[in-house]
């Protein structure tokens, strides 16, 4: 779980945040275990220097709690095991 919330950070940190509103869906890929790769999608909220959505995967939305746009940095955290929730599609 750590290398998939540090893979979230380094994916919205790396979008070019300057000026910019981060609000929409977002999907990438992130490596998985025997060499595979996971989608990921985030959606996001952007009001200001906050920052509110969820991220999913496979069928698990977390909420980003607590999110904050710093300069050119985002500052987020997430309880996967706390307040995890299961996709309806």
């Amino acid at each position: 779980m750590r290398g998939l919330v540090t893979a979230g950070l380094v994916l919205l940190t790396s979008l070019g945040l300057a000026a910019a509103d981060l609000s929409g869906t977002w999907t990438g890929t992130i490596p998985a275990r025997n060499n595979e790769v996971q989608d990921i999608t985030f959606r996001l909220v952007q009001k200001g220097d906050a920052l509110t959505g969820k991220m999913y995967r496979d069928t698990t939305a977390v909420p980003i709690l607590d999110g904050k746009i710093l300069g050119d940095k985002v500052v987020s955290g997430w309880s996967p095991r706390s307040r995890s929730e299961t996709c309806s599609s």
